[in-house]
């Protein structure tokens, strides 16, 4: 095998594989740390495999699982979760929960829509649980086993990849600390210089004991759209006229201070955006002042500028979340979404962190959002991104970047695990490095429907990485890609079918997604049974308050679902019943009903997989995909389903599952 330290060559003899990332490959070898992360295609996965996994064999295989249904509340405010953002995430100690019930110590966990890999986390920290949490899993779980867990990370956006890769794989902390503080000192060294304000008092400047200007440090500067009234033509400034100085809230309506008649933002041509409001701190004591001569000289002057270093200038994506920039305030390219002192810190960091180590560049990566004018400065609350879009606001709040870098390089937080990890940038649709019935457990939270525009979204990151996202296979429902319902459940389909062939026989995946339609829900459904999982659970996954709810109602499609579903010991083709037979129904629906999970061990009064219409949707489906004949219709099914199996409440069992 070649050296995995010619990454380059090997990635062009892939060149042509569905999911490799967009970008030069002398980048995405670049950006690779081979063989642990990849930001393409890993081939070393299959040696990964035959190191730590252990062969299937049927012979004397006695893996026995029932659906994991117990109640988990877990938060989001844990150290690791926080480190980085991202549009969707699970906390990594719920994922823990189910990895601990469904695998042993050893065992090798699948996530192939991996985010930023907190699968992976979940996954080590099983071998190194906090004293108080492993007592809480223990309590509520009864006797675990506690040990690592291996885990093979992927997904389609080589940003995703890139931040599960710092997560998961280990290096020394503190010597990465001090290389990104030596980084950050030298650009604070040509840089701090922008973040200077003279010091006024009810508009005198204050001077300290040499006579020179007293000086503030920045904390942030916001930024205010200006309007031309509709009426007089004269110039509006948002921040002063729309917002509420004792309220903070901002009027949907107000006065035009020079004719006096009312105006709205919507009624208004934008003219520009300019600094309206200066926070700085003296000796610990925060000020705020309207930017004087001093601070519009110091901003005149970074933006004659040349930034001497490399700028991200791809242009924006055509997209579902694209529109609203370019419209609202003409922003095109990746430059364009920063004000050009924090572009000038931006570069100077990353310039340095290619030259030392690429891995570095998460620091970049994990300020991206906040230094750009995605930051919303919100009067009444704390500033923020509109999650799930690009949307710029008409005022905008840009943080001091050298102090961001600071924070950031302060609080690193990685995984403690041995990091018997491996991560690749790929395609779900073609898991093609990963061998048949390998992985013991998946773990997976993909894009759902037209949610999240990930590729459009995560452009901003990869921008900075010079890698991006290959989205002909991104399975979304979004119009600018000529995806419908039906493109977007045969991507999932596709992907089904690969979790499918690399999971071994009788093993469960575990699907979490949020917000579904109705629509978009059944061709999950459908996707999942196509490809031959047995859907055995349905919950609710309430991340606010961190708890799974078993769906009994079709208002639940509005929340986060989980399913639970398993791969059959024995393939349809393998099973020995009468295709078209009723023998062949009641031997499907007796195997359904012993895959199911029982109520006791969740609490929960109703289980929608045990009601008769889902039992009879699911037999329909089982004969239908593969090519079976179904032999009685609703109303005989329901009979005989009540003549054959222990009915409670609505609910079916077997003898054997029933209790007093």
């Amino acid at each position: 095998m070649k050296s995995f330290y010619d990454y380059k060559q090997i990635l062009s003899a892939l060149k042509y594989k569905e999911g490799l990332p967009k970008g030069n490959l002398e980048n995405i070898s670049l950006l690779s740390e081979p063989p642990h992360y990849t930001a393409g295609p890993n081939l070393y996965i299959k040696y990964f495999i035959n190191q730590y996994g252990k062969p299937y064999d049927k012979s004397c295989d006695n893996y026995e699982k029932k659906p994991f249904a117990a109640d988990v509340v877990e938060g989001k405010n844990d150290p690791i979760y926080r480190a980085h953002s991202y549009h969707t995430k699970v906390p990594y100690k719920a994922i823990m929960k189910y990895i601990l019930h469904y695998t042993e110590p050893g065992d090798i966990v699948l996530d192939c829509f991996c985010g930023t890999g907190m699968t992976g986390v979940g996954a080590q920290m099983c071998g190194c649980p906090e004293n108080d949490f492993a007592r809480q899993i223990e309590d509520e779980m009864g006797a675990v086993k506690w040990g690592e867990r291996r885990a093979i990370l992927n997904d389609l956006s080589p940003a995703a990849t890139f931040i599960a890769y710092n997560y998961n794989i280990p290096l020394n902390v503190p010597s990465f600390q001090k290389q990104a503080r030596e980084i950050l000192e030298e650009v604070k060294s040509e840089c701090s210089w922008m973040y200077y304000t003279r010091h006024l008092v009810n508009g005198c400047l204050q001077k300290d004991d040499p006579g020179e200007p007293l000086m503030g440090w920045i904390n942030y500067t916001i930024w205010s759209d200006v309007f031309l009234c509709c009426h007089c033509g004269k110039e509006i400034i948002f921040w002063k006229e729309a917002v509420d100085a004792t309220t903070g809230k901002v009027k949907a309506d107000f006065l035009c201070p020079s004719c006096e008649k009312p105006v709205s933002k919507s009624k208004m041509k934008r003219a520009k955006q300019i600094p309206a409001v200066i926070n700085y701190s003296i000796k610990g004591k925060r000020y705020e002042k309207k930017p004087d001569s001093h601070d519009l000289d110091i901003i005149r002057r970074i933006e004659e500028m040349e930034i001497p270093y490399l700028v991200p200038q791809c242009k924006m994506p055509e997209g579902h979340n694209t529109a609203q920039p370019r419209k609202s305030h003409g922003l095109n390219h990746a430059h364009d979404f920063y004000t050009k002192r924090a572009l000038y810190v931006l570069a100077a960091f990353a310039d340095r962190a290619r030259k030392k180590s690429r891995r570095l560049l998460w620091f970049v990566t994990a300020v991206t959002e906040g230094s750009s004018r995605l930051n919303r400065e919100r009067p009444s609350g704390l500033p923020s991104k509109l999650n799930g879009t690009l949307y710029i606001s008409s005022m905008v709040r840009e943080i001091n970047v050298l102090d961001f870098l600071g924070r950031k390089v302060k609080r690193y937080k990685t995984c403690s695990g041995q990091g018997q990890v491996i991560i690749q940038t790929d395609s779900a649709t073609d898991l093609s490095t990963i061998a048949d019935n390998s992985c013991d457990y998946i773990f997976t939270d993909p894009p759902f429907g037209g949610n999240i525009m990930y590729s459009e979204l995560n452009f901003l990151w990869e921008a900075w990485l010079g890698v991006y996202t290959n989205n002909h296979s991104e399975a979304i429902i979004n119009k600018k890609q000529n995806k419908e319902l039906k493109q977007y459940q045969g991507l999932m389909e596709s992907s089904f079918k690969e979790m499918y062939r690399v999971l071994k026989p009788g093993r469960w995946l575990t699907l979490v997604f949020s917000n579904s339609k109705n629509q978009v829900w059944n061709a999950i459904q459908e996707a999942l049974l196509k490809v031959g999982f047995i859907i055995a659970d349905v919950s609710i996954l309430n991340k606010k308050q961190g708890s799974f709810i078993q769906v009994t109602t079709n208002a639940a499609m509005k929340e986060d679902l989980a399913v639970s579903a398993y791969k059959p010991k024995m393939p349809a083709s393998k099973i020995k019943l009468k295709p078209g037979t009723e023998e062949g129904v009641w031997d499907f629906v007796s195997r359904y009903l012993e895959g199911l999970a029982a109520e006791e061990a969740s609490g929960k009064a109703v289980i929608k997989e045990r009601q008769k219409y889902t039992i009879f949707d699911r037999m329909v489906a089982f004969h239908l995909q593969n090519n079976f004949t179904v032999p009685m219709g609703a109303i005989e099914f329901f009979n005989e389903l009540d003549r054959r199996f222990i009915n409670k409440e609505g609910l079916y069992y077997l003898p054997s599952q029933a209790t007093p």
